[in-house]
């Protein structure tokens, strides 16, 4: 930094070397992972094997999601998800995730530092884009974030095409594990709580992958239809509003109003109070999402149950 502003250079330069630097680093701290597992150490050898265990399942199953489009990461999904459930239920959220946290650390790090890598460079080209045409720097980052985001949904999409008996399958498989769920949101569990069920499930199968992408959000993508959910790693929703969209305008127009109320009332920054805003919007619809599925879902297995009755009795 010294050298940099001794010889001239701008505030530009001095990003771009921080985040050159950071890059490196980003990059040492991978190989460091990676290094683990190639070979047993006679220091200590327990935690030797299990590195090295996990990475030859990590490298199992990428190539296995090579070869299939995802395959191993749905399979591996689908079977850990109702195990988590059930022990989270027992045991508590926070002691089933701290867990899963320490299980998948080493490719939650990996995963973190490639994420990072991805925001520096949309941070270059936002700067770019600003400068060229002058356009508000916000309205450029949310054109940089959309264009990423739908090009990264496509790129799963087109991964989950491309294996149409998977892609087929699950969806096929979705109308019984649909009835599965049905019956886990009747008992109170979320659609949330079972998508993060399978997120957590895939991360546990490709812990000692570190080389996750699109066959992984793919192989999710199938889990989450084998369990009548929408694949949300193939579709993207901007967070710019649609002003074809009555409904969400004038939501929109709410929350922006109230906003500036608690910003004026609080004496906090506008941004801030914002987010508060969001959070709490965000907060309050999930509940009363969760308690419209909720409900739903007892009255149709209810119905299942009577049904399945009559049936029974008319067939006795």
């Amino acid at each position: 930094k010294a050298w940099i502003s001794a010889t001239g250079g701008s505030e530009e330069d001095l990003q771009m070397a921080s985040q050159l630097i950071e890059f490196m680093r980003g990059r040492m701290e991978i190989k460091k992972i990676n290094s683990k597992g190639s070979s047993i150490s006679l220091k200590n050898p327990i935690q030797s094997l299990q590195d090295f265990a996990q990475k030859q399942v990590g490298n199992f199953v990428s190539t296995v999601d090579r070869m299939t489009n995802g395959m191993a990461t749905m399979m591996g999904s689908v079977m850990m998800a109702p195990h988590i459930l059930v022990s989270k239920a027992i045991f508590g959220d926070e002691a089933v995730d701290a867990k899963i946290s320490q299980a998948t650390a080493r490719s939650t790090k990996v995963n973190q530092i490639k994420a990072n890598e991805v925001a520096m460079a949309k941070s270059g080209a936002k700067q770019a884009i600003a400068s060229a045409t002058g356009l508000p720097s916000d309205l450029v980052s949310q054109f940089v974030d959309d264009y990423h985001g739908k090009q990264q949904a496509a790129k799963v999409k087109s991964k989950m095409n491309a294996n149409p008996i998977a892609q087929i399958g699950s969806q096929i498989s979705g109308v019984i594990g649909g009835l599965v769920k049905t019956v886990a949101v009747a008992a109170g569990a979320s659609d949330g709580d079972i998508q993060t069920a399978l997120s957590q499930g895939s991360q546990l199968t490709n812990a000692g992958n570190f080389e996750q992408g699109t066959l992984t959000q793919a192989g999710l993508g199938y889990a989450q239809q084998m369990y009548g959910l929408k694949a949300t790693g193939a579709s993207y929703q901007s967070a710019m509003v649609d002003i074809r969209d009555q409904k969400a305008v004038m939501e929109e127009l709410g929350k922006q109003a109230f906003a500036r109320e608690v910003a004026k009332s609080l004496g906090i920054d506008a941004l801030i109070a914002r987010q508060l805003v969001d959070y709490g919007y965000g907060e309050y619809t999930t509940r009363i999402a969760n308690r419209k599925a909720q409900a739903a879902a007892i009255e149709q297995v209810a119905v299942t149950a009577a049904t399945t009755a009559l049936t029974l009795g008319a067939g006795a």
